[in-house]
């Protein structure tokens, strides 16, 4: 369909199209697959993932020539349904999950990978052939500002701290917690990204870190947790370093802990109160029930922060 009917040199048609393809997909009676294509192959491209996502019946080609159902094309061709990304809809905090599916897949253009997902997020993005890998941290914003999901911040750190906030391709993790909506307006700029979160102070984080260090022995925690090894690891790495201001702050709507290190404040936005300039060390995400019982959120108070890059080594002197 976007080989034959579309105008690809004509950039306002481009633009229209692609922020049309998912809802075509979603009124379709049924969506037939090429036949010149396995499903192996189908299930690779980037594009075609909002086809099985949007799709309410799908269907293909048989071997035979006849028009077969996509579990009976599975059936065929020794394909696991599960590995076909099929009704996949977006939700209220499940962008982490959709962005890992997609990192798995392959685009002509690197922009695509984030162009490709517009629809099933259902969010306004700018087309701009060009920009490369910036139209996923664009896709990321506005995922933040018109939705309110912070989910994508959720994925963990490992090995040295990396110098992007965002999730870059294949750090994605799919979520083991239901996240929502943001509690307050989330606001982007060189900064980085702001939004509420909760500080522990130095006793009380002392007595968290304890605490969750003995709820992950126990044997039912095992797979509730993702990044809470890396987060002691890391918290270790900095505990004696009195220089420097890190911080461990617990971000209720994502279900998360994160070592964040303070490097500076904002005195312009906030208000009248400073908001603090952080970049993230490490990010431990819990299943909901167990985070809610562990940090229930009562009589807490939340402080807006910005979450950016790590800043050049001359503004941490």
């Amino acid at each position: 369909m976007d080989t034959i009917c579309i105008d690809k040199s004509n950039l306002s048609e481009l633009d229209e199209v692609i922020r049309s393809m998912y809802k075509w997909y979603a009124n379709c009676a049924a969506v037939v697959l090429d036949s010149g294509t396995s499903l192996s192959k189908w299930s690779s491209r980037g594009w075609c993932l909002q086809e099985g996502a949007a799709a309410g019946i799908l269907c293909g080609i048989s071997k035979d020539g006849k028009l077969a159902t996509i579990q009976e094309l599975a059936i065929e061709q020794n394909q696991d349904l599960c590995t076909l990304d099929l009704h996949l809809y977006y939700r209220q905090g499940n962008a982490a999950e959709i962005l890992a599916r997609m990192d798995a897949r392959q685009t002509t253009r690197e922009e695509d990978r984030a162009y490709a997902l517009v629809g099933i997020f259902s969010i306004d993005l700018t087309l701009a052939y060009g920009e490369g890998l910036r139209s996923r941290t664009r896709l990321l914003h506005q995922l933040a500002i018109q939705k309110g999901d912070l989910s994508f911040l959720s994925f963990h750190t490992g090995g040295e701290p990396l110098h992007h906030y965002l999730p870059a391709i294949d750090e994605s993790n799919h979520l083991i917690a239901k996240c929502t909506r943001a509690s307050a307006p989330i606001n982007v700029s060189h900064f980085g990204m702001c939004f509420e979160v909760q500080f522990v102070n130095e006793e009380d984080a002392k007595r968290v870190l304890h605490n969750l260090n003995d709820w992950r022995k126990m044997s039912f925690a095992k797979g509730r947790s993702l990044g809470i090894d890396e987060l002691f690891t890391v918290g270790e790495a900095f505990e004696d370093q009195t220089i420097l201001s890190v911080e461990l702050v617990i971000v209720h709507d994502i279900r998360s802990l994160l070592l964040v290190l303070v490097y500076g404040e904002d005195m312009q936005t906030g208000g009248g109160k400073p908001i603090k300039l952080c970049y993230r060390l490490q990010c431990c995400q819990m299943e909901e029930l167990e985070f809610k019982r562990l940090f229930p959120k009562v009589n807490i108070e939340l402080e807006r922060i910005w979450l950016g890059d790590k800043p050049e080594s001359d503004d941490l002197d």
